[in-house]
């Protein structure tokens, strides 16, 4: 409390901490046909993704909003990005 305009160090606000850096991984399979992949986001915190984007390089190669977020998508390319947007609005890269 406030006791002759002085105020206690204790009823300061607490510093913000950073939230941590979601749980989240790429899964990555190759179909049958062998042209094809199957992407899709894994890992604990995916339940807080909103949106995730795939890309190979600057190609975009799909887009899901739905749970588990899975895209079919054609590219030779061996490294594939997934741009995840989480609920509270903070976008994280996961990389395969």
């Amino acid at each position: 409390g406030v006791l002759g305009g002085l105020v206690s160090l204790r009823d300061a606000a607490p510093a913000a901490v950073p939230a941590a850096k979601p749980k989240l991984r790429l899964n990555v399979r190759r179909l049958r046909d062998r042209r094809r992949l199957r992407l899709s986001l894994g890992g604990f915190d995916r339940r807080y993704a909103k949106n995730v984007e795939y890309k190979a390089g600057k190609k975009r190669l799909g887009r899901s909003a739905k749970s588990p977020f899975r895209v079919v998508a054609r590219t030779r390319s061996r490294s594939i990005r997934a741009f995840v947007t989480m609920t509270d609005g903070r976008r994280f890269v996961v990389s395969s």
